[in-house]
């Protein structure tokens, strides 16, 4: 899932690496209704390594933090609710290798819907916000964000709360099922014609008024704002147009997007698969999926992949 560092005062904080690339890690875009986890320095005393956790509707203060959202339009200043929070380090070693990290404490939040956004219509008129972070009422330093009406990231399922770790090369990970709840797997595998459900967070303020913190009780749609694109992996020697990939750019086999009932700030996309294109590989070996669906939102397409019987 999305990350954000909020940094402590430097005079109090031991230098620490908090990312890399070739991006400003402190910018942040952030949708009404985003379920994401913030990475905070400095704070945690009443916080360990075991989770908090709370259930719907969420509060506004566990472990003894707060969370505040302040931007220019009403209502200025809006409360966050909070659904988790933890001790991490920034040394989280699979390989168990050597490593003095920093302490952070993840606080799992949702963005309130009253957050208010670009324009669809112009997405070049950035707006922005500010979070800040408050433990037993000392207030912590301000960070900007950038506020966009949709910032999708599809649900992988592989890590706590909403530390949703997931790297480029493993987008088939997201969490695709069958109607009936059972994972699409290559021993499981997707027909075309049948229904998928692919979850994730993000996707910004459904029709219908919807309470921060709470838990929708119906089906509450969310306008998709882009296209959808639907590939096929083909051989090179199939010769199509983009390489290995035989794509289909088009809405008609969505049938919902929109809020997940009964679950705080998740979102769904229900949606038929398509007839799949002559000589598409069958699931197997170094390919554990044959089908990708691509998703246009206000910060950049998001993809996730699954297994297609041919």
């Amino acid at each position: 899932l999305m990350s954000l560092l909020l940094a402590g005062s430097a005079q109090s904080q031991t230098p620490a690496i908090i990312g890399g690339g070739y991006r400003d890690p402190s910018i942040l875009s952030v949708a009404p209704g985003q379920l994401l986890t913030l990475f905070v320095a400095g704070i945690g005393k009443h916080l360990s390594s075991k989770p908090l956790t709370a259930s719907a509707p969420l509060p506004l203060i566990l472990g003894g933090v707060t969370v505040t959202l302040r931007q220019s339009s009403a209502p200025t200043t809006v409360s966050v609710p909070i659904g988790a929070a933890v001790l991490t380090n920034t040394c989280q070693s699979l390989g168990n290798t050597p490593c003095t990290g920093t302490t952070l404490a993840a606080i799992t939040v949702q963005i309130p819907f009253e957050l208010a956004v670009d324009s669809p219509q112009d997405p070049s008129q950035r707006s922005e916000a500010i979070l800040n972070v408050q433990e037993d009422g000392v207030s912590g330093t301000d960070f900007l964000v950038a506020t966009v009406y949709s910032n999708i990231h599809f649900v992988t399922g592989r890590g706590p709360l909403a530390l949703d770790y997931v790297s480029q090369a493993s987008i088939h990970g997201a969490m695709v099922t069958h109607a009936d709840g059972n994972p699409v797997l290559p021993g499981l595998p997707a027909k075309p014609g049948e229904t998928l459900v692919v979850y994730g967070y993000g996707f910004g303020r459904p029709t219908n008024n919807l309470k921060t913190g709470d838990a929708p009780q119906a089906a509450n749609p969310v306008p998709l704002y882009g296209s959808v694109l639907f590939s096929s992996l083909l051989p090179a020697s199939a010769g199509t147009a983009s390489g290995n990939l035989g794509s289909l750019d088009s809405l008609q086999y969505i049938s919902y997007v929109g809020v997940t009932p009964s679950a705080v700030g998740v979102y769904q996309i229900n949606f038929v698969v398509p007839p799949v294109p002559a000589g598409t590989p069958s699931c197997g070996g170094i390919n554990d999926w044959n089908f990708m669906v691509t998703v246009g939102s206000s910060v950049g397409p998001q993809s996730f992949a699954f297994c297609v019987e041919p």
